[in-house]
């Protein structure tokens, strides 16, 4: 039953931490602020984390882990065989994650914690490129050549690419979103013709 509670107690400062960086950035995010928000001690705080780098580091795991379960209902929702249709569905997805964590990221972009919103992305591109090479590619790979070498690496310079492409440039357009994909990964044979 403690066990229960500390991992709620240490979920609720997770909560709280992820809050207040979509809501006030991550420079005004403060241990007192966290601790004052979640209801909870300083010293209990201190019970569960070093210091609020270390929280800061838990909210970013979070956000990723809410991507990668994102993730994994595309993978387990899209029809197998249907390339074209995956890339199309990953694109929307891509786009619908990217427009939801804009007031995170933005978040950790304000302040002296802006390196945060780096090792965000690093962290977000690693684990998502070794989840569709883990999963997705071992599917295709059943059924079709897999063109590219280096795949994992290849995803992850994809997706921080398409990250950065699509936050800098919101109007660009779902069919380029998904044409530069497939020529990357080397699918454009999947894609229908363009007009």
């Amino acid at each position: 039953m403690l066990r229960k509670r500390g991992e709620t107690t240490r979920a609720e400062i997770v909560r709280v931490a992820r809050e207040q960086i979509n809501d006030s950035g991550s420079a005004r995010t403060s241990v007192s602020a966290i601790t004052k928000q979640a209801g909870v001690s300083r010293s209990l705080f201190y019970h569960y984390f070093k210091n609020l780098d270390e929280v800061l580091g838990a909210v970013l795991e979070d956000v990723i882990d809410d991507f990668i379960a994102e993730l994994q209902k595309w993978n387990e929702q899209r029809k197998r065989g249907d390339v074209a249709g995956s890339l199309e569905s990953a694109a929307r997805l891509m786009r619908r994650l990217i427009a939801e964590d804009a007031k995170f990221s933005t978040g950790l972009l304000t302040g002296p914690n802006s390196s945060l919103c780096v090792l965000f992305m690093e962290r977000m591109s690693r684990q998502i490129s070794e989840y569709i090479a883990q999963t997705t590619v071992q599917d295709f790979a059943a059924h079709h050549e897999v063109k590219i070498d280096h795949v994992e690496n290849t995803f992850y310079v994809l997706i921080s690419g398409m990250v950065s492409l699509i936050k800098t440039n919101p109007e660009i357009s779902h069919e380029e979103v998904v044409r530069i994909a497939a020529q990357t990964l080397h699918l454009e044979e999947f894609l229908p013709e363009a007009d």
